[in-house]
């Protein structure tokens, strides 16, 4: 258990973030959606990590909040591909190609990794295979998302929409297969 902030929370704050921006963009889509989302969760908040973690209980107080933005996205993300799953998918799309990004394989993993909560860097839900002739890969040891959906693969559609868009000014590829994962 830290007892001070590291680089390590701060990243996590930002996935949080990220997170939960997601599902803003989606919620953004639907004032219906959004009226759920508000309703049922609080936000999250916006102030620095400093300010605003309860230093007494940094990991509680992060875990808490990575609880929180999954389910923000689950629901908002239900919502939308109960009635359109193709503009939820092109919500992810859109939101993948606004990075601009413009790197190798390997470089694609540790962008998406720092990027999405995966568990707590202790988890090891991504364990990295490597890679050869321009590929990376690796594989998933635990499902931390499925969880929060009714259609447990919902998660896994919208991550393969945003790699599609993410991949979009690249030539490389992503591809999933059962719990590997692939950009090649």
């Amino acid at each position: 258990m830290s007892l001070f902030l590291a680089p390590i929370h701060q990243l996590m704050y930002d996935k949080i973030h990220y997170t939960d921006g997601i599902a803003s963009a989606i919620a953004d889509r639907d004032p219906a959606i959004r009226d759920s989302l508000d309703a049922h969760f609080s936000s999250i908040e916006s102030d620095s990590l400093a300010e605003v973690i309860d230093t007494s209980n940094i990991h509680g107080w992060l875990a808490e909040r990575v609880v929180l933005a999954e389910e923000r996205l689950a629901h908002a993300a239900g919502l939308l591909a109960e009635t359109d799953e193709e503009a939820l998918l092109s919500t992810l799309e859109e939101i993948g190609r606004s990075e601009h990004f413009n790197g190798d394989a390997e470089e694609a993993f540790r962008f998406y990794d720092g990027h999405f909560l995966n568990g707590m860097p202790c988890d090891r839900v991504h364990a990295p295979l490597g890679g050869e002739g321009g590929d990376f890969s690796w594989r998933i040891t635990q499902d931390v998302h499925g969880g929060y959906y009714d259609d447990p693969a919902l998660y896994d559609r919208m991550i393969t929409a945003w790699w599609r868009g993410l991949l979009a000014e690249t030539p490389l590829e992503y591809d999933a297969d059962g719990d590997l994962r692939r950009v090649a």
